[in-house]
């Protein structure tokens, strides 16, 4: 079988108008992420992703046909016989990893989770301030360094998910004194 479609680096000078495809649904009129999508009866279509805020660009293929677009950040889960995504998320996904079961894990600047054609199967309680990085798959073992920001010196604190049990353990936002600190922000004297 032939890939039902094809990145594009750049939007057609000619044919039929592209698609502006966006999160909100607003159409937009930047050059985004360009995709042509194949159909059975031998037409297409072109798509014009609009861009989140990273540098990841991806493309995967769902055993039920659906495809993954990650245009910089934002994702898009389309069928490619309909214009529209089917749901849609984003804007900062880092980092997208195959797992099992037809799943893939996301990985952006607070959390990760994971996902199927059908949406989020789990999404992670939040792991970092503002960064992951350092992230590898072993088994069902997930681990990583989240980003502790601080005035003196920013420091990565490793986490580690366990994806079949869903145990979080580690990561710089609950470790956090913060977060570990039980009493209202007022009552910091008793």
């Amino acid at each position: 079988m032939s890939k039902r479609y094809e990145v594009l680096s750049h939007l057609p000078p000619y044919g039929p108008m592209y698609i502006p495809i966006s999160i909100s649904g607003e159409p937009f009129y930047s050059e985004g992420h360009v995709v042509r999508f194949h159909l059975k009866d031998g037409s297409d279509w072109v798509a014009n992703f609009e861009l989140g805020w990273t540098e990841l660009t991806f493309q995967h293929e769902f055993e039920n046909g659906s495809i993954l677009i990650v245009a910089q950040g934002n994702g898009y889960v389309m069928d490619s016989t309909v214009q529209k995504p089917l749901w849609t998320f984003g804007p900062d996904v880092r980092e997208v990893i195959p797992y099992k079961n037809d799943q893939l894990i996301l990985v952006n600047d607070l959390t990760v989770d994971l996902i199927n054609h059908k949406g989020f199967v789990w999404e992670s309680a939040r792991i970092s301030w503002d960064g992951i990085k350092d992230v590898n798959l072993v088994g069902d073992i997930l681990t990583g360094c989240s980003l502790a920001p601080s005035f003196e010196e920013d420091k990565w604190v490793d986490f580690r998910i366990n994806l079949e049990t869903k145990e979080v353990e580690g990561g710089s936002f609950q470790e956090s004194d913060f977060v570990k600190y039980k009493k209202p922000w007022w009552q910091f004297w008793k």
